[in-house]
């Protein structure tokens, strides 16, 4: 194969997301296997014409190359066998943990109260009304960064694929944006009782985004674009370099 050939397949594989070490390393391992393909045809008596024709043979078409490396790398973890349910069906049900997580938060918040009752520290309903809209807020907010982490990463570092990891942030970044969480805090209906409220969850568009709803959009782009700097610059934005 031809310096041009190995370094688009290089250019190639980095575009697909394989890391930009690894994809050099693989065209460098392959361009030595091509060369000992044909140094063993040379010495069986083929033409130095004939050699390099028929170790490309061998070694067959380099998108086809490329494809198998892609391949394998989803392959070898049970999140790239399964794309479409890791990487668009779990970023869309991953929204479900606003509720849950507030839901987890208030059944320790209950675990607290009474531990405070048990010891006779006294707590105001204004106080645990401001604590518990104040938490909802930011974690509403910054739902998305966690979520970005997890399914961006995994695709990056686990099955090696930049068009995963840009639907997985596509998903978080739509979902984010259209999402809209409420949460409204009761007092309590009788001295000593906990405190009630009422959580819901929906997806809508009003014509204008919350700075809330473009931070929950913003951040999975950002670290799609972070987790794959070095993917964009080697395999888009670099020319005319050693990929």
């Amino acid at each position: 194969m031809t310096a041009d050939e190995l370094q688009q397949m290089t250019r190639t594989l980095i575009r697909r997301g394989v890391p930009v070490a690894q994809a050099r390393r693989l065209t460098r391992e392959l361009a030595a296997h091509a060369e000992d393909i044909e140094e063993e045809l040379l010495l069986s008596g083929a033409s130095p014409e004939e050699a390099r024709r028929k170790a490309r043979v061998r070694l067959g078409n380099a998108g086809e190359l490329v494809d198998t490396f892609c391949r394998s790398f989803a392959e070898a973890s049970v999140f790239g066998r399964f794309p479409l349910l890791t990487f668009v069906l779990l970023p869309a049900l991953s929204f479900a943990l606003i509720p849950i997580g507030t839901i987890g938060v208030g059944k320790l918040g209950n675990l607290v109260l009474d531990y405070l009752q048990l010891h006779g520290i006294t707590y105001s309903y204004l106080q645990i009304q401001d604590f518990d809209q104040r938490f909802f807020q930011a974690y509403t907010a910054i739902f998305s960064i966690p979520m970005s982490l997890v399914f961006v990463t995994l695709c990056s570092r686990r099955v090696r694929s930049m068009k995963w990891g840009a639907v997985a942030a596509t998903m978080l970044s739509i979902g984010g944006a259209l999402a809209v969480a409420s949460l409204s805090i009761a007092p309590p209906l009788r001295p000593g009782a906990y405190v009630s409220g009422n959580l819901s969850l929906g997806f809508g568009f009003s014509g204008t985004l919350t700075g809330e709803q473009w931070l929950r959009a913003v951040v999975p782009l950002l670290v799609f674009l972070l987790s794959y700097a070095g993917n964009i610059r080697h395999g888009y934005l670099v020319r005319g370099r050693r990929s």
